[in-house]
Formats: structure tokens, C-alpha cells, sequence
């Protein structure tokens, strides 16, 4: 036989081989097709349950979030409380503080406070106690 002989006789196998080859591409795709969609389908439901068990974690922590949150409205009112009661106590030191400095006295004596206080029934007189009691 001849070459060209040759090639003729295998010419004919030549579309029987590609028709193989294509039929063997087929058959991969066809078999990667159906593993991948069971590993879809197993994730699906692991994502389906995760998500699930989420909402669960989720629910459980509703009554502690919102115990928090009446925490911090309480911490909020408590600290605006505590800086305008600092505030005052502030304002007091520096009244005292410049009371003492200038020497005067934060009381003044005032000898007709009897004679007013029996005149204005709403009127409170402290007095001091006499010498000696």
C-alpha cells in the first residue's frame, strides 16, 4: 500500500475519532453538570439551616438589645444628671472661693429682720441661740 492509499483508508476513521472526542467532551460537561448541581443543592440547604440558625441567634438577642438600650438612655439622663450637678458644685466653689478672697461675709445681719418677719407671716427669721445655751 502506498501512502496515499494510506491516508485514504484512515480518512473515513477521521469523523468517527472527532465524533468521539466530541461525544467524550459531552459526556464530562453532562457529568460535571450533575455533580455540581448536587453540590448546589447540599449548599443550598447548609445556607438554608445557617441562615435558620441565624435567626435564632438573632431572636435570642432582641431582650438583651433592648435591655441595652434602656441601659444607655439610663446612663444618658444619669450622666447629664451628674454634669449640671457639677456644674452647680463648680459655681458654688468659685462663689465660696471668692467670698473668702474679698473677705465678706455671705450672711448680713440685719437688725430689723424681727420687726419684718412679725409684719410677713411667710417670712422664716433664723436666729442665733443666746450666749451660754
Amino acid at each position: 500500500m502506498t501512502g496515499k492509499a494510506r491516508i485514504a483508508r484512515y480518512r473515513r476513521f477521521i469523523p468517527v475519532i472527532f465524533s468521539v472526542i466530541i461525544i467524550g467532551f459531552v459526556g464530562k460537561l453532562w457529568y460535571d453538570n450533575v455533580n455540581l448541581t448536587e453540590r448546589n443543592n447540599r449548599l443550598r440547604e447548609q445556607f438554608i439551616l445557617a441562615n435558620e440558625r441565624n435567626m435564632k441567634f438573632a431572636e435570642g438577642f432582641g431582650p438583651i438589645t433592648k435591655r441595652l438600650d434602656s441601659l444607655a438612655t439610663t446612663l444618658d439622663e444619669e450622666s447629664r444628671r451628674r454634669s449640671t450637678a457639677e456644674a452647680r458644685a463648680n459655681s458654688l466653689q468659685k462663689e465660696n472661693e471668692f467670698l473668702r478672697s474679698t473677705g465678706k461675709c455671705s450672711i448680713a445681719i440685719d437688725p430689723s429682720a424681727v420687726q419684718k418677719g412679725a409684719k410677713d407671716p411667710g417670712t422664716v427669721i433664723i436666729q442665733a441661740a443666746p450666749a451660754g445655751e
